[in-house]
Order: structure tokens, then C-alpha cells, then sequence
């Protein structure tokens, strides 16, 4: 869940089983995540179980503002994402902020975007990867690939984009339930939103950064 009110507000929660174990205790109402599965069942390894020992945690609801706002200065943030996907969060956020803020994207352009994992000795990349980037990870860089038949995959991303002006903008990865809405006092407008051309670059210092 990602919010925005019009006082500049936001809030974002992750709601995450990270991987689901099917189990649920009568009277409880809620299921167990199956996550001792990504511990390293060697003894001695920096992930091996140990009594007590808690697991790592992908959940990376983050919130970004502009360069140079000081804490204690009252401004909305640029952009407030997050997303549920157990292991695969961390680099399905890390990629929809590159995509906005290294490469100009709307917040719904951004995450719309084929993306890729690497949680473990390969490189998994969603099947909307175009086939010549695969071959220059390979022949290139020398990385193993593994192309998933899913079109878009490695977590399911909410965020909203903040104008200059406050305006407001969403984007919801299009394999989820979820959408954005822009709550209006006369009207609700659902659907991606996006702000005129490239609000996110009125942010920029005379270098050109954000």
C-alpha cells in the first residue's frame, strides 16, 4: 500500500509472506511465511539456522526526496514506492527508482519496465527482456541467464510520484490485483496518472542531478 495525501503525507507499507508456507493456525486467521527455507542449512556459513537467530529481511518500502531537504525542512517526497515479493523486493524497488531517477521514467513507465533478479548464482530476467540484452549479459559480461516464461516478474510494485507543484501520479505493477487511485472530493480517477512530461527533472541542480 502507497498513499499520498494532498498535504504532502505518504505512507508506504509492504505486506509480504516473502515465501508462503500454507499454514495457518485455527483461530489465528493468518498464514506463516515458509522463510527458514532461506537459511543455509551448513553449519558455519554466515546464513546457517542457530537457535535465536533471525532471518534477513527483503521488505524496502522507501520514500525519496529531493537533493538537499533537511530533516527537519516539511516537503513532500519525489517518490514513495514499495512492493510485496518475498526475496525479489529489494531489486524490483532498486530497479523502478533507477528507471525514474537515472533514466527519466514515469513512476508507471518505471515500473512497467521488464526487470531481472540476481538472489543467487544466476541472473533470472522476466521474459519481456529483449533477447540481445540477454546475449550481451552472457557472451559479454560472462553471467549465467535464466529467462523465465512470466512477461513480468521479481515483486509486484505500488509507487506514486510527486510533482513540484504537489501533483500527483501512480503506477502499479500490471500482474497484481492493485491499482492507482486519485481520491478527488467530487471524483475518483483510477488508472496510471502521469504528470506532464518529466516533472521529476524540475528537481534537477544546475548539474543536471537530482
Amino acid at each position: 500500500v502507497t498513499v499520498v495525501d494532498s498535504n504532502g503525507g505518504a505512507v508506504t507499507v509492504t505486506h509480504s509472506l516473502g515465501m508462503p508456507s500454507g499454514v495457518i493456525t485455527d483461530g489465528l486467521g493468518f498464514m506463516f511465511n515458509g522463510c527458514m527455507a532461506v537459511f543455509d542449512p551448513r553449519p558455519g556459513k554466515p546464513g546457517s539456522i542457530k537457535p535465536g537467530k533471525r532471518r534477513f529481511t527483503s521488505m524496502s518500502p522507501t520514500m525519496v526526496w529531493p537533493k538537499g531537504i533537511k530533516p527537519d525542512d516539511w516537503h513532500p517526497p519525489m517518490i514513495v514506492i514499495g512492493a510485496p515479493g518475498g526475496s525479489q523486493i529489494s531489486t524490483g524497488v532498486t530497479q523502478c527508482l533507477l528507471n525514474s531517477l537515472d533514466f527519466g521514467m514515469t513512476i508507471s513507465e518505471s515500473i512497467a519496465a521488464p526487470r531481472m533478479t540476481c538472489n543467487n548464482d544466476r541472473i533470472d530476467i522476466c521474459g519481456r527482456v529483449p533477447r540481445f540484452v540477454e546475449n550481451e549479459i552472457v557472451n559479454k559480461y560472462g553471467y549465467h541467464v535464466n529467462r523465465w516464461v512470466a512477461l513480468q516478474a521479481f515483486s509486484r510494485p505500488m509507487g506514486i510520484e510527486v510533482g513540484i507543484d504537489g501533483d500527483t501520479a501512480g503506477g502499479c505493477d500490471i500482474t497484481t490485483s492493485g491499482m492507482p487511485l486519485k481520491i478527488l472530493p467530487d471524483k475518483i480517477i483510477t488508472g496510471t496518472m502521469p504528470l506532464n512530461a518529466r516533472h521529476l527533472r524540475h528537481y534537477e541542480d544546475k548539474n543536471g542531478k537530482l
